[in-house]
């Protein structure tokens, strides 16, 4: 009886998913269907039992390893480590303020002295004590996330292939702390090069 209670309740709830997934991705355009704030996977997602990712139709244009890079959802720095076999470093060119609590960011992601991305954006803070991480503590924008032990809201908003190969994605990571917008721009061949 017991356990056929339980399938009754999973039934229910798998139901409720599929039909408001459903209706949540006929509401976007296919193009523009990115899908749900973090991909459903351990930062977040609706069931928690399903991840899914899609870039539209531009998905086709971009390789098995672009899209593991282009959907990298806070965790770039630790992939990209992964991939050369090598520690990131941010390399932080300027950090300015532009109005109370708001700065304009630029910095190079770069792996044995190979600058594979560059990311220009900008960060608004939402307490005092954000501010004291980035100006006196330097610490990185995916850094502050773990300085704060709260998971970042994840979303892509756009991402594309210039006519000379290289990548570029737009998006934004946000927490109760601060919200950041970036875009970022890879070196062209930076899948290609081992260092």
């Amino acid at each position: 009886m017991i356990l056929f209670v339980c399938i009754i309740l999973c039934y229910q709830h798998c139901e409720s998913y599929i039909r408001i997934n459903s209706q949540r991705r006929s509401a976007l355009p296919r193009w523009a269907s990115f899908g749900p704030n973090n991909f459903g996977d351990i930062m977040g997602g609706p069931s928690g039992i399903e991840t899914y990712i899609t870039l539209g139709e531009s998905g086709d244009r971009f390789t098995a390893l672009e899209r593991i890079v282009l959907t990298a959802n806070g965790n770039l720095q630790r992939i990209m480590s992964a991939y050369y076999g090598a520690p990131v470093v941010v390399d932080i060119i300027k950090c300015d303020l532009i109005k109370d609590m708001v700065y304009d960011r630029e910095v190079n992601l770069v792996s044995n002295g190979y600058v594979f991305c560059k990311a220009i954006g900008v960060i608004e803070l939402y307490n005092r004590e954000c501010i004291t991480a980035i100006e006196e503590k330097k610490i990185g924008v995916g850094q502050l996330f773990r300085y704060f032990d709260v998971l970042p809201s994840f979303k892509l908003l756009d991402v594309g292939k210039n006519e000379d190969g290289t990548l570029w994605r737009d998006y934004t990571l946000s927490c109760s702390h601060f919200t950041c917008r970036f875009t970022e721009t890879f070196s062209k061949g930076f899948l290609e090069k081992i260092l």
